[in-house]
């Protein structure tokens, strides 16, 4: 089963996909974290290394479609050189993770993933019509996640966040305190979402405003992934018993809908897009102006 965090660099997607890799560990379920693995656990030569040869594999594995890739991705006229070659080396890294035999027995979490590839690929896009062709023609069912979790928060925070690295991690970074330029980035993870929801792809949305809501939030999402693999488990004919909730998690997680399901309080931060791209529940409580705090 694959998992993207997904949303703009700053609005906490990495903290929210350890915490929730770590809820899903504690359940006894086999997870990886690749992309949090290979960004925040390796030197930086290790892991251009590591996704070098991931990149070579997939092109020597799917040419065609790494061919047909690398042309609609040409086709944006990406701002600069530089950018053109770091949006293809990342799709085509993301694209070799997302290609791999999936099964329920293993999550892999990305905190960085498909819908994240193609967002950085429109962000420097300067031909809009090709870059909307490339939404409408990619991802493909095999390189689609089976869960998103698109993470948002206002834009002050992400602001602060941003200003706050250490090091540039993402061309956003430079834009952090340009409300003008986060909301067109927005609008780009926007568009994402909608082609992914209307092509399948089940989506929760989070908003990440409250620091103390976190791992509330954090075991509502596990609580979900775990009624999906379930699911899929069960749809396989077995069910294991680590995938009981732990006595000490169960009221956390009594409130929770399925994906596919009636009833379901999260809390006021989150909402959930059902398999089919229909909502299976509005968002609750006010909806902010992102720009305010």
């Amino acid at each position: 089963m694959l998992i993207e965090f997904f949303g703009l660099p700053g609005s906490g997607k990495s903290t929210m996909s350890r915490l929730v890799a770590k809820l899903l560990l504690r359940r006894g379920l086999i997870v990886d974290e690749i992309t949090f693995d290979l960004d925040h656990r390796r030197r930086r030569f290790d892991k251009l290394l590591a996704k070098l040869a991931r990149l070579v594999r997939y092109a020597f594995a799917h040419p065609c479609h790494a061919l047909a890739d690398l042309i609609r991705i040409t086709a944006t006229r990406q701002a600069t050189l530089v950018d053109l070659g770091k949006v293809a080396f990342n799709w085509f890294f993301i694209a070799s993770l997302a290609s791999r035999k999936r099964s329920p027995s293993r999550i892999t979490v990305l905190d960085q993933g498909v819908a994240q590839a193609m967002w950085s690929i429109g962000f420097a896009a300067r031909n809009e019509k090709s870059f909307d062709r490339l939404l409408a023609d990619m991802p493909g069912a095999a390189l689609r996640p089976d869960l998103i979790i698109h993470v948002r928060t206002d834009f002050a925070t992400i602001g602060d966040r941003l200003a706050a690295r250490q090091r540039q991690q993402s061309r956003l970074d430079a834009f952090g305190r340009d409300h003008q330029a986060l909301a067109r980035a927005e609008a780009n993870c926007d568009a994402i979402i909608g082609k992914l929801t209307s092509s399948g792809t089940p989506v929760i949305e989070v908003e990440n405003r409250d620091p103390g809501q976190l791992v509330a939030d954090a075991r509502l999402i596990a609580g979900a992934i775990l009624t999906v693999v379930n699911e899929q488990r069960l749809a396989a004919g077995g069910w294991l018993r680590h995938d009981i909730p732990r006595p000490e998690t169960r009221e956390a997680l009594r409130t929770d809908r399925t994906l596919s399901g009636s009833t379901l309080p999260l809390s006021r931060h989150i909402a959930i897009s059902g398999a089919r791209g229909d909502v299976m529940t509005t968002k609750l409580g006010k909806r902010h102006d992102r720009s305010r705090p």
